[in-house]
């Protein structure tokens, strides 16, 4: 289950590869908006989902897949353009 449509930009390519060595597991995607994805597992709707919730749950394992950060892009001369951290 994928909660985030830029996904598609580095796990296709990935996909390919794992289909090339595992060509018996069976790969389907379910995207679009979930408004619980972190249960899909639980449920049986799915096996992994790869999102954005950290948060711990009791049964549930998290695995940071990379770092990301968010960029705010400011005019200038905003006020906020010498913080080093904007919360």
């Amino acid at each position: 289950m994928l909660e985030c449509h830029t996904c598609f930009d580095w796990l296709m390519p990935i996909m390919d590869t794992f289909r090339a060595d595992w060509p018996d597991v069976e790969l389907d995607l379910i995207s679009g908006f979930h408004s619980d994805p972190v249960h899909s597992p639980r449920n049986g709707a799915a096996d992994v989902v790869v999102g954005s919730e950290p948060r711990p749950q009791s049964g549930i394992m998290h695995f940071p897949l990379f770092r990301f950060e968010i960029l705010a892009v400011l005019a200038p001369g905003h006020e906020l353009g010498g913080c080093p951290r904007i919360d």
